[in-house]
């Protein structure tokens, strides 16, 4: 018994990170048309670095790769109708804590309209994602999503509905990361990451086996990475400038101390 929650787990943990791996495929499709300001590379850099549990390379250098899901994660997965949905219905949970705002709603909207005009995304309809999100905000909104899924619940409710993928165990960390990650992001779309919607992403940590102190590191980094989103002239702000070193410094100091990051990833995976 206790292998087969292992196995099931460890699976959830992975298929809802290459959900939200796929999804920010979208979010970086910009990429590909323009230069990235270094100030940009070097908080791109430090988030990956949360999410891949080890110290920054200098000046985001392990960005300079191909392609606008390997430039945000260094990870491509592939993806369906049933992925997404799954992934909307997460995020959700966590940014509609609160219910949805306008530009929570058009940030989500946003993300699924462009992950399925990308090449990645052919044979999806996008009529029949509008359709689930349209029914994911009024349920937000009502308060019924909550009540009919919590964010574990949400989780293992909706884990039937993912695509089935094979992978190493060394990339289940950094899955869930990005789960939450994209969760947060939705949640600050608005300028706002409100009381409920932190209780819901803490419950999610805690549910993906994500640390406190990750968890801040990365709500930190995606504080500035909407700041930056809402306000793109900022990056010529020197105090931004120094913001993104003081992150930047925060992760390397923190996993230049936890360099055994196989048994930091082994001992987070054994409560299953």
């Amino acid at each position: 018994m206790k292998a087969l929650r292992t196995m099931f787990i460890n699976n959830l943990v992975l298929i809802i990170g290459i959900m939200a791996l796929s999804l920010k495929q979208a979010c970086a499709m910009d990429i590909l048309d323009r230069e990235l300001h270094p100030i940009e590379m070097k908080l791109r850099g430090a988030l990956r670095a949360v999410i891949w549990d080890h110290p920054p390379q200098p000046n985001g250098e392990d960005l300079k790769v191909k392609g606008p899901m390997e430039t945000t994660y260094g990870y491509s997965g592939g993806l369906n109708e049933k992925v997404l949905k799954s992934y909307a219905t997460l995020i959700y949970t966590i940014a509609g804590a609160d219910g949805i705002s306008e530009d929570e709603r058009e940030y989500i909207k946003g993300q699924l309209k462009l992950l399925c005009s990308d090449k990645q995304g052919s044979g999806i309809s996008q009529s029949v994602i509008d359709e689930h999100l349209a029914g994911l905000y009024n349920k937000a909104n009502t308060g019924e999503l909550l009540k009919e899924e919590d964010v574990k619940s949400s989780i293992e409710a909706h884990v039937r509905n993912l695509m089935e993928v094979g992978e190493t165990s060394d990339i289940f960390t950094a899955a869930a990361k990005c789960a939450l990650y994209d969760a947060i992001m939705a949640s600050r779309a608005d300028g706002e990451f409100s009381t409920k919607e932190r209780s819901a992403a803490k419950n999610a940590a805690n549910e993906l086996g994500i640390s406190k102190e990750e968890l801040a590191l990365l709500d930190k980094g995606c504080k500035r990475a909407s700041l930056l989103n809402r306000y793109p002239v900022i990056i010529t702000a020197p105090n931004f400038e120094k913001d993104v070193d003081a992150f930047y410094k925060e992760v390397n100091e923190y996993y230049t101390k936890n360099k055994n990051y196989l048994f930091i990833l082994k001992r987070k995976l054994s409560k299953y």
